[in-house]
């Protein structure tokens, strides 16, 4: 199975957020939902991703976009980084990888994979990128949003 494509439906999912509150894909339905699958919470580029996403976050919720964030991390983990980054947005737990499979995200190697969900939950971006590049998903991620609000 390979990467999801524009125009599916985005798979349901439960996980659970750094506090073990489990989130489900349809507590977002009716608005735009920015789903970015990240290697984990070490590294550089990983954090300055997860920071960026943070930085910007004012400008998804103006558009009425919310945004979450996804990788292996433990919770423990993530409660740690998303307290020492002051990341401003859910942050969840797929340790076992089954949602980053699910999405087509994880593999040998994953990369970051940013997927925009419409607000009938079908895939209007999958934006999938190398292991040193994190901006161009927050940019590409805004100016769908933005066309999808003009329609």
């Amino acid at each position: 199975m390979g990467i999801m494509k524009i125009g599916e439906i985005a798979p349901e999912f439960t996980l659970p957020n750094k506090d073990g509150k489990l989130f489900n894909l349809k507590d977002f339905a009716g608005k735009p939902l920015v789903i970015f699958f990240y290697p984990n919470n070490i590294g550089w580029v990983c954090t300055r991703e997860v920071c960026y996403f943070r930085d910007s976050y004012a400008k998804f919720i103006e558009m009425g976009a919310e945004v979450i964030g996804i990788s292996p991390n433990t919770m423990d983990n993530h409660k740690k980084f998303h307290d020492a980054h002051r990341v401003n947005y859910t942050i969840l737990s797929d340790k076992n990888g089954a949602i980053g499979k699910l999405y087509g995200v994880n593999g040998l190697l994953p990369g970051r994979v940013t997927f925009v969900i419409d607000k009938n939950g079908k895939i209007a971006l999958n934006h999938h990128t190398s292991w040193l590049s994190h901006s161009s998903h927050i940019e590409n991620s805004l100016s769908i949003i933005e066309l999808l609000n003009s329609q």
